[in-house]
């Protein structure tokens, strides 16, 4: 599974960036070549955030599964949903402006690549924007057991055994925070 993910989120990343550099070095810039910029960025930020999520912690457990996991997922998943869906409303967005271009080409107003990208942008935010608040990692002291050491002026803290839990899936791993999902219930909007 995560061995699989690179691979393919590699080939993905490597055309991407190809793609990136040849639209840019172009001299001619159309809403088109900025559309597919624009597919390329949400396409980057979702493989790159994919991998950090998914393969990572399946091929070294040691290293990113535990703390990473659990103090990074609730701010990189909701990156990766904004990566998901701004790619998909750039393809659609790209769609809308091929039919416009060649069913109308020679309409009196064209639209420029500022009325595709800002809405597929603004959408692709704003639409994901309640999920950067619908996990939140806590470290509550109860549980949490420090052991401070002073190390060049530093201090470095040790925290042990916790509960990483997503709904009704729990994860054991070796630090005191967990995850907790909040839920708006409508009665607690009054």
């Amino acid at each position: 599974e995560g061995v699989m993910l690179v691979v393919v989120a590699s080939v993905g990343l490597v055309g991407n960036i190809l793609s990136f550099i040849v639209l840019n070095t172009q001299g001619l810039q159309k809403t088109f070549h900025k559309l597919l910029l624009l597919l390329n960025i949400f396409d980057m930020v979702y493989l790159l955030t994919a991998v950090s999520l998914f393969a990572l912690p399946t091929l070294w457990p040691s290293v990113f599964s535990g703390t990473y996991q659990t103090l990074t997922l609730p701010y990189v998943l909701p990156i990766a949903h904004v990566g998901l869906v701004g790619s998909i409303y750039s393809s659609l967005a790209l769609s809308i402006e091929r039919y416009a271009a060649v069913v109308h080409p020679f309409a009196k107003y064209r639209y420029s690549s500022r009325h595709f990208i800002l809405p597929v942008i603004l959408y692709s935010i704003l639409y994901n924007l309640p999920k950067f608040w619908e996990m939140e990692t806590h470290c509550p002291p109860s549980t949490m057991v420090m052991t401070n050491q002073t190390q060049n002026n530093s201090t470095i803290s040790n925290s042990t055994i916790c509960n990483s839990t997503i709904s009704n899936f729990t994860i054991s791993n070796s630090t005191s925070c967990h995850y907790q999902q909040r839920i708006l219930v409508a009665s607690d909007l009054r």
